[in-house]
């Protein structure tokens, strides 16, 4: 009877505690719903799903509870309300919902993903994994199940249980590309070098027909030491494609390993000869060797290639190109140039070309080229300001001062990134302005240069002079002039500035001496600064030797306004 009794308290528990489930509450719930309760739910659903549609969000997530509130196991309401749920970053409810709907409809293969999905989202990896595994057991054709399993667990740093999964995968396929490829970066982040490698060998083999595999197992090879498993995986390449670039490439390099350096540069030349290899291939191998700085400590080796290649592709621009950045680098600038011209008539839209260019023009002062070049490049490029820059200095340079404001002033707009050059494009613009009588706009410019670039003695030089120059602002000029006074001693042109300063103080006897030591420095053949030495001489009670000084001034050329006046009257005039 005892027993009995137990069996019937037994039974009573599971009753009671089966009623209590929330699962089994939640169906009896379902199970209840009348046909009417049904059709209202269907079109509350559509509702739902028309608010998703539009992008409200709320309004179908609102709408979806409701559902939920009436049908606990509305399998359609709880699988888009978890999906809605992720988007607004609630994860835990989202896998809830997500897993409650897997459970009323286990064969919905969709309820099951979005699960595994909202698990993997929310960092559950390992959960992922398994719930993917549960899933490919029932559908086990589709293969991209494998991929989101061992996915999950490479995300869970489990590297051994994706790779399993990969080769239980192999194991159905054989060995196939993408899992291959997979495996070898699973090795390579888990630091298994070896076996990564070992994997890339798997697939030269069994794909003979890509020689990427076999090249990847060259360069491990040669990197390792290996050279005579390199020189097989080479020539398991050229047997099937002696025409390959990259096994010709890592040949030569394999050949240099071995200590034949004329071999190994008459692999480049072959490769670089050969009309059946692309310019583009033949170009990328001598990227690599501009990036070394040579063929295998050869720097000048590579320039009859060059010619080659010019050669056999002359209408193609970027040959041009990559032949004037060798000569560039082995300062032959000048003839860089010229190749640099070529490419850009065959093709004039690479601005990182013209930029060289222009630079180069700069650099070798060639300033009628460069004018017209970089009047071509403002109407390509106006939005680059180094463009403008080399446009407005070179106008500058030209004496054409009026015009070179513009481009200069737009060069500075549009911030030149470059400090030197945004220097430089200042003091230009300072000068211009100085040139063309706009002293108020010339001081404010060199102002701001010198702020920002308080060592430009140059620039201070240039202030202190102009200042002196048009006798205004001494007390600024003098200091300005003390700043670059310990590098008057090796520049005449400082030291001018200096005995102008000095001059325009009224101290002519030691502007005198100053003007000596120019004239002393280089400054003999320059007309201003005999103009005004004369003028001291004047100061000083010396008309006849100051009319000396300003008559060979004005032979020399770059004397003052006044300087024909001075000559008429003989003496001085401002």
């Amino acid at each position: 009877m005892r027993i009995i009794r137990n069996i019937s308290v037994l039974v009573l528990l599971t009753v009671v505690f089966s009623a209590c489930n929330p699962y089994n509450k939640a169906l009896r719930k379902h199970n209840q719903l009348s046909d009417r309760q049904k059709l209202d739910l269907s079109t509350i659903l559509i509702e739902a799903t028309r608010y998703r549609i539009l992008g409200d969000a709320s309004s179908a997530i609102a709408l979806y509870e409701k559902i939920i509130e009436i049908d606990p196991l509305h399998d359609a309401a709880l699988f888009e309300l978890a999906k809605l749920k992720l988007v607004t970053g609630e994860t835990d409810k989202a896998a809830e919902l997500m897993k409650l709907a897997v459970k009323k409809e286990p064969e919905n293969i969709w309820y099951a993903l979005g699960y595994a999905t909202i698990l993997t989202q929310s960092g559950n990896y390992v959960d992922a994994a398994a719930e993917y595994k549960t899933i490919r057991l029932k559908y086990p054709n589709n293969y991209d199940l494998y991929g989101y399993e061992a996915q999950c667990y490479e995300d869970a740093k489990n590297y051994q249980k994706a790779v399993d999964v990969y080769n239980e995968l192999e194991s159905l396929l054989g060995v196939n590309e993408e899992s291959g490829i997979r495996k070898y970066l699973i090795y390579m982040n888990w630091g298994k070098t070896d076996k990564a490698m070992a994997e890339v060998e798997k697939l030269a083999v069994a794909f003979p027909q890509n020689p990427e595999y076999s090249l990847a197992m060259a360069e491990y090879y040669m990197r390792a030491g290996k050279i005579g498993l390199a020189y097989q995986s080479i020539n398991a390449v050229l047997v099937t494609d002696p025409d390959n670039v990259g096994a010709r490439a890592y040949l030569a390099d394999y050949n240099h390993f071995t200590g034949n350096d004329e071999q190994a540069k008459r692999e480049i030349e072959f490769l670089v000869a050969n009309p059946n290899i692309s310019v583009d291939d033949k170009i990328g191998v001598l990227v690599n060797i501009y990036k070394s700085g040579s063929i295998y400590g050869d720097t000048v080796a590579v320039f009859p290639m060059l010619d080659t290649l010019t050669s056999l592709h002359s209408e193609d621009a970027k040959v041009w190109a990559m032949y004037a950045d060798f000569l560039n680098d082995a300062d032959r600038i000048e003839e860089a140039i010229e190749k640099w011209k070529r490419s850009l008539t065959i093709d004039s839209s690479h601005f990182g070309i013209w930029d060289a260019t222009l630079e180069a023009m700069a650099e070798t002062q060639q300033t009628d080229t460069l004018l017209l070049y970089s009047k071509r490049a403002v109407e390509l490029f106006p939005e680059q300001a180094m463009v403008w820059m080399y446009y407005g200095t070179s106008l500058a340079e030209n004496g054409n001062f009026s015009d070179a404001i513009e481009p200069l002033e737009t060069a500075l707009d549009l911030r030149i990134s470059n400090k030197q050059a945004r220097n430089k494009t200042m003091f230009t613009l300072a000068e211009a302005y100085a040139k063309l009588k706009m002293f108020e706009k010339s001081d404010a410019m060199f102002d701001k240069l010198i702020q920002t670039d308080s060592g430009n003695v140059v620039a201070i030089n240039r202030y202190a002079y102009s200042l002196a120059l048009r006798n205004e602002n001494l007390e600024k000029a003098t200091l300005l002039a003390r700043k670059i006074e310990n590098r008057s001693e090796e520049n005449y042109e400082y030291m001018h500035t200096q005995a102008l300063v000095v001059f325009r103080n009224g101290k002519y006897r030691e502007a005198m001496e100053l003007y000596k030591k120019a004239m002393n420095l280089g400054g003999e053949k320059n007309g201003a600064l005999l103009e005004h030495y004369g003028d001291v001489l004047f100061m000083l009670g010396k008309p006849d030797e100051a009319l000396q000084y300003w008559q060979m001034a004005r032979e020399m050329g770059g004397a003052g306004a006044s300087i024909d006046k001075k000559i008429k009257d003989g003496k001085y005039d401002e």
